[in-house]
């Protein structure tokens, strides 16, 4: 449902990511060997911490100007670049732990509080309990870099993994005990 006036942003709920470590791999290395996303969509400026519960990452923005020939100024009611960087995060994840390729599939809800902020946003990525090879599931909190103020949440995403997926990105994945 689209309204004209965004609801009050809650307090970000964002479950802490205790087990998490810094992540060796450059952002330029995990597009070339673990991604297949071309530059318009390399959206993922860095990736603070991974863990088995979930990962915090900054995200780059986009604007429809950048993005459509002849667009006037405005802003994006979502932005694909915000949007799939996050679910770019799922496949990370699926790479690091499972050394599986995972991809979206579907998800419960996504509920929308403020207009994308002007240059990155964190992104919080939560993996729920009870997931297990090969499905995902997990919750994505967007949240401004400056105000840490909350954007949007995707609820219930839905990812399926696959090995043989591994084939569409460049390389192979690090065994998860080496990433730190």
């Amino acid at each position: 449902e689209l309204s004209e006036a965004l609801p009050e942003a809650p307090a970000p709920n964002v479950p802490p990511l205790s087990d998490g470590s810094s992540f060796s791999m450059s952002v330029r290395d995990l597009y070339r060997r673990w991604l297949f996303h071309g530059p318009l969509f390399e959206g993922i400026a860095r990736v603070d911490l991974i863990g088995p519960s979930g990962i915090t990452s900054a995200l780059r923005v986009s604007t429809p100007q950048a993005w459509i020939k002849g667009v006037p100024s405005g802003r994006w009611l979502i932005d694909p670049l915000m949007f799939d960087s996050g679910l770019q995060l799922i496949l990370l994840w699926g790479r690091a732990h499972w050394d599986m390729t995972t991809l979206p599939s579907g998800f419960q809800s996504l509920r929308r509080y403020a207009a994308p902020a002007a240059s990155e946003v964190i992104c919080e990525l939560r993996i729920r309990p009870g997931t297990q090879v090969p499905n995902s599931l997990s919750d994505l909190y967007f949240l401004d870099a400056h105000s840490r103020r909350l954007i949007a949440v995707v609820e219930g995403m839905q990812g399926t993994s696959s090995k043989s997926l591994n084939r569409i990105a460049g390389g192979h994945a690090v065994a998860a005990g080496q990433l730190s």
